[in-house]
């Protein structure tokens, strides 16, 4: 997801705006406006090469936020459930839940702990009356 640019369009275009413009697109499809389009293409490329980035906007962040919650469900369940400290079995319950109420295929349980780690997390070995466990761990607590 890290070349995943997300550029929100929220505008409307609504016959009932003073400025509608029936025609807009046979406007836009003009040999002048084609080259003005690609005139304005060309600069934000030369700004990307040089900043060697896109140019960091809030709503743009927030999209793609958005979207990789709506397409990884890790990141949803993480945001809303409390792992630390949790047995990882139950971690694991937990989520297939949440999969299943939200309408996802939940992972199998090593490929759900690989993700759960990926996003900060590690497993540590517990032990609760006598058996042994393990646990959900933030990274930069365990060093």
């Amino acid at each position: 997801m890290r070349r995943l640019v997300i550029i929100p369009f929220r505008a409307e275009f609504k016959e009932t705006d003073e400025d509608y413009d029936p025609f807009i697109i046979d406007k836009l499809m003009t040999n002048e406006a084609l080259e003005y389009l690609l005139k304005i293409a060309l600069e934000g490329l030369d700004r990307i090469l040089y900043n060697r980035a896109f140019t960091k906007v809030k709503v743009v962040d927030e999209a793609k936020n958005d979207y990789e919650k709506r397409n990884n469900p890790i990141i949803g369940f993480l945001e809303e459930g409390k792992i630390e400290n949790e047995l990882t079995k139950d971690v694991y319950l937990q989520y297939q839940t949440y999969c299943t109420e939200l309408g996802f295929k939940s992972l199998s349980r090593i490929a759900f702990s690989r993700e759960i780690c990926k996003h900060g997390f590690k497993t540590k070995p517990v032990k609760i009356k006598g058996e042994n466990n393990q646990i959900f761990r933030r990274k930069e607590e365990l060093q």
